[in-house]
């Protein structure tokens, strides 16, 4: 449980709920070659990373969403009360359109 301030009082609710409409489970059965399970992707917050920082961690390109997980985790974004609009601007997000295939 996670404990919120509310009008100077602190109301219990469940850190479940604040953030399930947030996060999209993406299943290991379609993404295998990078998952070990069942996981979740946070749609709660845009992490940017530096490419400096990417290149010392010699990071690899592991795959990418396919199109209908794509989709449905950019209209999250597009819906989400905690991403302002300026960086739903910068990165796109409203003008999303779906990748032809």
């Amino acid at each position: 449980m996670m404990t919120t301030p509310s009008l100077g009082t602190l109301v219990e609710v469940p850190v479940r709920e604040i953030w399930k409409h947030e996060q999209y489970l993406l299943s290991q059965k379609n993404y295998s070659n990078v998952l070990e399970y069942d996981s979740c992707l946070d749609c709660f917050d845009i992490k940017e990373l530096k490419v400096r920082k990417i290149v010392a961690k010699k990071a690899e390109k592991k795959g990418h969403l396919n199109t209908y997980d794509l989709c449905v985790m950019m209209q999250k974004l597009k819906d989400s009360e905690f991403i302002d609009e300026h960086l739903k601007k910068v990165y796109g997000i409203n003008s999303f359109e779906v990748p032809e295939v």
